[in-house]
């Protein structure tokens, strides 16, 4: 005759959690049914072939903490490589694996590319247009993923959230495309390309959550627009590409804050609603082309258009 247990487990977020403890728990003789609530995993199973202690520490095992009468099975203590590996593997990431490889996949590519296309049609450009046209690829492929990791999930975001996305998208898109071809073109050509960039990526980041959203990204894309094509003017006297870095890193380290800030907000919403969100990226082909589309265009004006003051000094 079967038993009914109910065993606390601490870490179920999401759907995908749910999945990971069904899929182990299935593996386990005499198990027969798994159900789940918001904090507690309740199994049918056969005690002359599994016992209590055996399915706690199963489910310990995938990294969540059972308790039970008379039970405590607690994860394994990781180190931290092995920390970040387990997060990577995390079926719950799944979406923020994927925008990773993607955006890293398109930037090592693009970087051959660009040494082919700079030497291939324009043998005349200096060592400075390919570190420039270098940060351009990092800062499209930072804030195309960061577009493709938002659109993939199709629900409706919340109105505060919504223009929090758009504002930062925006804003990290015309403050890096901005200076990149300030740097390169001059305060005037920087800072028109880095609003124009601002305002479009930042109105298609906030639609996510209606008009409000659309005006806070092009409001957030015209203010670091103009900013970021001020960039060259702020180091006449210093050398930008000291600075490049430094910039680059902190818009990564944002959009990386972002997309953790998402994947929480989608785990929120698949506990209330009870039901994973519905998620269809766009595939790597079209992300890829539109990467290189965008890049190239501007390589083109960043190496024929006229050269601002900083280049012309160093």
């Amino acid at each position: 005759m079967s038993e009914i247990a109910t065993i606390a487990v601490s870490g179920l977020h999401c759907g995908s959690c749910e999945v990971v403890v069904r899929r182990a728990l299935a593996k386990v003789p005499g198990v027969e049914k798994v159900s789940f609530t918001a904090d507690t995993v309740t199994v049918d199973y056969q005690p002359g072939q599994a016992t209590l202690e055996t399915i706690a520490r199963t489910i310990a095992a995938k990294g969540y903490r059972a308790t039970a009468p008379g039970i405590d099975a607690r994860p394994q203590r990781k180190g931290l490589a092995a920390s970040f590996s387990g997060a990577f593997k995390d079926p719950a990431l799944e979406a923020e694996r994927e925008t990773f490889q993607t955006g890293f996949i398109t930037v090592i590519i693009l970087m051959a590319a660009q040494a082919f296309i700079l030497r291939g049609l324009f043998p005349a450009a200096g060592a400075s247009a390919s570190i420039l046209t270098g940060y351009l690829i990092i800062a499209v492929a930072a804030v195309g993923a960061s577009l493709w990791h938002l659109t993939s999930f199709r629900r409706q975001l919340s109105g505060m959230t919504g223009m929090m996305i758009g504002m930062t998208i925006g804003m990290v898109a015309g403050f890096l495309t901005g200076a990149v071809v300030g740097a390169s073109n001059g305060i005037f050509i920087g800072t028109v390309y880095g609003v124009v960039a601002g305002m479009l990526v930042g109105s298609l980041a906030g639609k996510c959550c209606g008009i409000m959203g659309i005006m806070e990204g092009m409001m957030a894309g015209l203010m670091s627009g103009v900013m970021g094509g001020m960039v060259p003017l702020m180091f006449l006297s210093e050398n930008v590409f000291l600075f490049l870095p430094i910039l680059t890193g902190a818009c990564l380290l944002i959009l990386g804050g972002l997309a953790i800030h998402i994947s929480w907000e989608n785990k929120e919403y698949e506990k209330a609603h009870g039901k994973p969100v519905e998620r269809r990226p766009f595939g790597f082909i079209s992300f890829f082309s539109l990467c290189f589309i965008v890049i190239f265009l501007t390589t083109v004006l960043m190496v024929i258009g006229p050269k601002s003051a900083l280049i012309q000094v160093i």
